[in-house]
């Protein structure tokens, strides 16, 4: 360790420019993703920061995430829905209780209220219900 040291000290200034001179490259590969004022394109970097990408498809338990995510629009969301057993839901009773869940959600620390969709709040203005699903 303490040759190594004693090479980098005394190689200091070859060392610092040749890290200098890659760190510029990989930086002109970043800002010049298009191949401007050079003719080549083969050596052009492109940074993909995609979480998904990193997961492994195949497993069983990913393979579920992804299939919620595409049938709720997103694997984060819980879907809260109110059957009567008589009637309909358009009346006092069951629209105070789907209100009242309405507003307990939104003080739950880890619930974005301005995501929460309810047919009791004002600024919902259209509604399609059809065989169990809700369109907003």
């Amino acid at each position: 360790m303490e040759k190594f040291a004693d090479f980098a000290i005394r190689r200091r200034l070859p060392i610092l420019i040749g890290i200098t001179l890659i760190t510029l490259f990989f930086l002109f590969q970043l800002i010049n993703p298009l191949g401007f004022f050079t003719s080549s394109k083969i050596l052009k970097l492109k940074v993909d920061t995609n979480f998904a990408d990193l997961l492994p498809q195949r497993h069983p338990y990913i393979k579920v995430h992804n299939q919620i995510r595409d049938t709720f629009g997103g694997a984060n969301q819980v879907l809260i829905m109110v059957q009567v057993r008589d009637g309909d839901i358009f009346n006092q009773k069951t629209l105070s209780k789907v209100k009242e869940i309405s507003e307990r959600l939104e003080t739950l620390p880890a619930v974005d209220r301005y995501k929460i969709r309810s047919i009791t709040m004002s600024k919902m203005k259209y509604f399609k219900f059809s065989s169990g699903l809700m369109d907003v």
